[in-house]
């Protein structure tokens, strides 16, 4: 494999292995991916390229992914998406420096910054977001807090739930009475 095949290759073996996660979680896991372009253009195909390009080449061997993949977009900068302003917002980074900024495409430059490819968040069933991984982490390594968050929503699901009686039949306030 040349240098160029290698960095244009990057992370990408981590898609199959999203896809295993994704096999072994089906019904409590969703992954989203957002193909990006921003860093030292890694992404340089067009919307309509990506699926047989991730098919045929990257990481090719009849790969499709199980999860959906939506269109490019920014993730850092002044045209960042708004989905990405809002996870950056609550999730701290994982790391103290981003990188050089010479080899950054985008501006403003923020601490908060996606630093590459394959950052993953985790989000619970309630859409709050639970913690941010740097791309480093292979997605079997988010196998401990997926488990967590199932639980704690299976726990939350659970929980005996008020009865009719503890609202006021006047009003729908609720009443004196606890559970």
């Amino acid at each position: 494999m040349t240098r160029e095949n290698q960095a244009i290759l990057g992370l990408v073996f981590q898609y199959p292995l999203l896809n295993a996660l994704r096999e072994e979680y089906p019904d409590d896991l969703e992954i989203l991916a957002f193909p990006c372009n921003q860093f030292k253009f890694q992404e340089p195909a067009s919307n309509s390229e990506i699926p047989p390009l991730l098919e045929h080449v990257r990481p090719g061997g009849g790969y499709v992914p199980n999860f959906p993949l939506f269109e490019k977009l920014e993730v850092n900068g002044a045209s960042e998406h708004a989905l990405y302003t809002r996870l950056k917002s609550v999730c701290p980074p994982v790391k103290t420096t981003i990188g050089d900024p010479a080899s950054m495409i985008w501006s403003p430059i923020r601490v908060g910054d996606i630093t590459w490819n394959f950052q993953k968040f985790l989000i619970d069933a309630e859409g709050v977001s639970y913690k941010r991984y740097d791309p480093a982490v292979l997605p079997a390594q988010l196998k401990d807090d997926i488990e967590l968050l199932i639980k704690m929503r299976d726990m939350a699901t659970s929980s005996p739930q008020p009865d009719d009686k503890a609202t006021d039949s006047s009003n729908g306030a609720p009443s004196s009475k606890f559970w």
